[in-house]
């Protein structure tokens, strides 16, 4: 490997060939150190898309109240499978289960 002294692009000499002669190296154009190097950005977790037509208008106050039992929930380490389990105990389809799952986890 060429030492990575210099500025990118830099030619610097090698040993002597088999002629005798010298053969420029050109150095890979990689970052001098990590201070010249760009930061790292935080990464976003995607937001889930949710069906919000899996609800009737009556719903929104319960759906509302789910979510945040579920957001609760999942801070003491709950289970995914557990909570909606427990959802679909309470009255909530499987489907609607799922979207509010999603939407707390989007809340997170």
């Amino acid at each position: 490997r060429v030492p990575s002294s210099g500025p990118p692009g830099k030619t610097l000499p090698t040993s002597a060939s088999t002629q005798g002669r010298r053969t420029p190296v050109t150095m890979a154009s990689e970052p001098e150190s990590t201070e010249t190097a760009a930061p790292q950005k935080k990464v976003r977790r995607a937001r889930i898309n949710v069906d919000m037509s899996l609800f009737e208008d009556w719903q929104t106050d319960d759906r509302d109240a789910a979510v945040e039992w579920v957001i609760g929930e999942l801070g003491e380490g709950e289970q995914e499978r557990t909570l909606l389990m427990q959802l679909q105990g309470t009255g909530w389809s499987a489907q609607q289960s799922r979207a509010i799952y999603d939407m707390a986890r989007n809340q997170q």
